[in-house]
């Protein structure tokens, strides 16, 4: 009998391998940004294919392989429509700052939370907020924090439950 494991994760890049296979980059609560292996995903009657596309979260079940895990399920967890460009545009650039912003199997709970309440939520009234949130985020996370200048105005902004709430004064980006 086969173990497997199984976690949740995003589909931040993904590469051809073969004629069929494909390289999946995973950002995950638990492992962090990891590659995987999906065997035969190219192929035309592949059935998990449309659930490697990036911007939804995705429960991965996953068996250890010779060099990276590989894919044997995958079941979408959150499937929110994108109605505009603007929308894809920023979903795909929050993607790439977490790509960017961890190495290999470096994990943050807090970014995890963040990008799933942000791609729950893509709106072109909340893009502004929440790209200027995922960029202080990634500058944080990659150890370059910009000194504000005295007297500069401070928000509070706090993405959660699908909400976006901005209050008094205090730079916090929850």
């Amino acid at each position: 009998m086969v173990k497997y494991q199984t976690t949740n994760g995003f589909v931040l890049g993904r590469l051809d391998l073969g004629e069929a296979d494909r390289i999946i980059r995973l950002f995950t609560l638990e492992s962090g940004r990891i590659d995987v292996i999906a065997r035969g995903i190219r192929r035309s009657k592949a059935k998990l294919a449309s659930r490697t596309e990036p911007l939804h979260e995705i429960e991965w079940r996953l068996v250890h392989g010779k060099q990276l895990p590989v894919v044997i399920g995958a079941e979408l967890k959150s499937r929110q429509p994108i109605l505009d460009l603007s929308e894809l545009q920023l979903g795909f650039g929050l993607l790439e700052l977490t790509e960017h912003s961890f190495r290999a199997d470096e994990t943050s709970p807090q970014w995890y939370e963040f990008l799933r309440a942000s791609l729950n939520q893509l709106q072109p009234e909340t893009a502004a907020i929440i790209w200027l949130a995922g960029l202080a985020k990634s500058l944080d996370q990659l150890g370059l924090n910009p000194d504000l200048p005295i007297g500069a105005s401070r928000y509070v902004f706090r993405i959660a439950d699908g909400q976006i709430a901005e209050s008094g004064s205090g730079l916090e980006l929850t």
